[in-house]
């Protein structure tokens, strides 16, 4: 056998392998994630936390709202900073606001919860605000 032959076959065979391999860990990987158990949390909690929920949502309007006129600011034919710094500070108010009202909420809702309860809770609002928590359980 010729050796560029040889080498044809032996970079062909690398290859295939490394195409192998990257097909079957996209596989493995999309499994993994679609299999991954679903937390079946407290309905009753989940229920209470919706209120939380459409609460902030009110907040996200207003923030977008804010955006606009930042988005405004910085449209505008001469640049003021001025205007810049108090809508910007408008968006950092909203988003205390925010914050501030959902911690209330979470406040108000454990001090009536037992420790199992206020536990769940803890869990339902780590997964909640976990990296890998996606979209799909809104």
């Amino acid at each position: 056998m010729k050796i560029s032959t040889k080498v044809l076959v032996t970079v062909s065979l690398v290859l295939n392998v490394l195409f192998i391999g990257f097909f079957l860990g996209t596989i493995s990987k999309d499994c993994k994630h679609k299999m991954r158990p679903k937390n079946n949390f407290n309905p009753e909690i989940m229920e209470k936390l919706k209120i939380i929920r459409e609460d902030a949502h009110q907040h996200m309007s207003e923030m977008s709202n804010v955006r606009n006129e930042i988005y405004e600011v910085l449209t505008a034919d001469e640049f003021d900073p001025l205007a810049f710094d108090t809508v910007s500070s408008k968006l950092h108010q909203c988003r205390g606001e925010m914050m501030c009202s959902m911690t209330d909420k979470i406040k108000e809702m454990a001090s009536t919860m037992t420790l199992e309860e206020r536990k769940e809770l803890a869990m339902v609002l780590k997964y909640q605000f976990s990296p890998k928590h996606g979209k799909r359980h809104h």
